[in-house]
């Protein structure tokens, strides 16, 4: 007797559905998180999604062992009215805010350093992704909002950057 075959994408005793079930929550997940690029191995199971149309967020670095260590100033950020002609760059997405991409490594930047629109700033770790966040704007690094380890909100201003020029 043959064994049954098992159409579409439902799921058996033996493992779950298809690829095609577990490609559609990736999605949902990258548009839920505002993710713009995600990569997942789990198993013979791979996958690296790209959102069209975006700044690329490129995902590599630390895993979850980061100290917290030589954090900045723990004061609250300041209103919107109060930053004169800083920029604020926030955070696009909830998660774990890093300096560096590993604890032995150095901070990406620090207060006083001169950056660009591309120079990656942070990492936000988020549902084990990380996220390089970059400022998107030149200038000089004035202030750092959020202690390093620290969870972060989206939309959290996380350094105030006095643009060139």
């Amino acid at each position: 007797m043959s064994k049954p075959v098992n159409p579409g994408n439902r799921k058996t005793d033996k493992g779950p559905a298809k690829p095609v079930v577990r490609l559609e929550a990736l999605l949902k997940l990258m548009e839920d998180e505002n993710l713009h690029e995600l990569e997942i191995t789990d198993g013979p199971f791979e996958v690296k999604l790209v959102r069209q149309g975006r700044a690329p967020v490129v995902h590599h670095g630390p895993a979850r062992s980061h100290a917290a260590a030589a954090g900045p100033r723990k004061d609250a950020a300041p209103k919107e009215e109060d930053l004169g002609t800083l920029v604020p760059v926030k955070s696009p997405l909830a998660g774990i805010f890093y300096r560096s991409a590993s604890p032995q490594s150095p901070s990406f930047v620090k207060e006083g350093d001169t950056v660009t629109p591309e120079k990656t700033l942070c990492i936000v770790e988020a549902m084990k992704v990380l996220n390089e966040i970059n400022g998107g704007v030149s200038g000089t690094v004035v202030r750092i909002l959020v202690e390093n380890g620290k969870p972060i909100s989206a939309g959290q201003s996380l350094f105030l950057i006095e643009p060139a020029g």
